[in-house]
């Protein structure tokens, strides 16, 4: 696993990217290394777009091939989603 407990995986900044702009953010929780899950968190920044709501299903789907390149382990990712309304 290229991850160091404690430090952020280094495809985070990238996976953050996806949702920014949107007023969002993604939060690193946990990787389980024998299921290879990546877990997630998704938030709201101080001004969300509530116009460009994206499924965390749909974002787990993006997101996915992203880590991949980085990190071939992960084979699924979890997001909790802690947005409003």
């Amino acid at each position: 696993m290229n991850h160091r407990a404690g430090a952020e995986p280094q495809y985070m900044e990238a996976l953050r990217g996806l949702v920014v702009g949107d007023g969002l953010d993604l939060r690193f929780k946990r990787v389980e290394p024998l299921s290879g899950t990546l877990t997630l968190e998704l938030t709201e920044g101080s001004n969300p777009c509530q116009a460009c709501r994206m499924s965390a299903e749909l974002l787990s789907d993006i997101a996915l091939p992203l880590v991949r390149r980085v990190n071939p382990s992960i084979r699924k990712i979890a997001i909790i989603d802690k947005r409003g309304g």
